[in-house]
C-alpha cells in the first residue's frame, strides 16, 4: 500500500496519505511525506520508504510492510439506497464480504473494498449481484457496480463513484 514509486509517479499526492502510521506499538501522525522522523519514524526520501529504528535506516518500497503498520479498520460499511453491507478485512489490502446461498431468497453479493493505484484513484469499492446456478456456483448478473473512490485518497472511508450506469454509494 502507497508505494514510493506511486508517489514519484503522481499517482497520489501527500495529501492522500494516511493521516497516522503505528510502528512497533507508537502511532506516528503525518507531516508532509513523513511520519516520526529520522530516529524513529518512516519518511518518504526520493524514491523509496526510509524506515528508522533508534536512528538505524532501511528502505522499502511501500510503506506499509517491515513493522510499518496502517490504522484502517478491520471492518467497513458499504451503504447503497439503503442497504448497509459489513466488509471485514482479508488482508492487507482487501476487504470483502460474500454470500452465495443456492436457496431462496437468492440474497447474493459479493461485496468488496480494495485498496490498489489505477489511474482513476487508490481506492475502489463496490457490490455484485449473483444468480446462482448449479450448486454453489454463482455468477455475475451485471447488475452491480465497482467504481472508485471521490476525494482524498487517504483513507477508504468516503463517497465512490461507478459509471454506467451512473452509481454512487458511501464506504463508512
Amino acid at each position: 500500500m502507497y508505494s514510493a514509486i506511486g508517489l514519484v509517479d503522481e499517482l497520489y499526492t501527500a495529501s492522500d496519505l494516511p493521516d497516522a502510521v503505528t510502528i512497533g506499538g507508537t502511532s506516528y501522525s503525518r507531516s508532509g511525506t513523513g511520519y516520526g522522523n529520522t530516529t524513529n519514524g518512516v519518511i518518504f526520501e526520493t524514491s523509496v520508504w526510509a524506515k528508522y529504528t533508534s536512528g538505524v535506516r532501511s528502505v522499502q518500497p511501500c510503506l506499509f510492510q517491515n513493522g510499518v503498520i496502517d490504522k484502517f479498520l478491520a471492518t467497513y460499511t458499504l451503504n447503497w439506497e439503503g442497504d448497509s453491507y459489513a466488509i471485514p478485512r482479508i488482508e492487507l489490502c482487501y476487504w470483502q464480504y460474500s454470500i452465495c446461498l443456492d436457496a431462496p431468497p437468492y440474497n447474493n453479493y459479493l461485496v468488496a473494498l480494495q485498496f490498489g493505484e489505477g489511474p482513476y484513484g487508490l481506492w475502489f469499492a463496490g457490490y455484485e449481484p449473483f444468480d446462482v446456478f448449479e450448486g454453489d456456483i454463482c455468477t455475475p448478473n451485471g447488475l452491480g457496480g465497482f467504481g472508485y473512490k471521490i476525494g482524498l485518497q487517504n483513507t477508504p472511508v468516503g463517497t465512490y463513484y461507478a459509471e454506467g450506469p451512473d452509481i454512487f454509494f458511501t464506504i463508512s
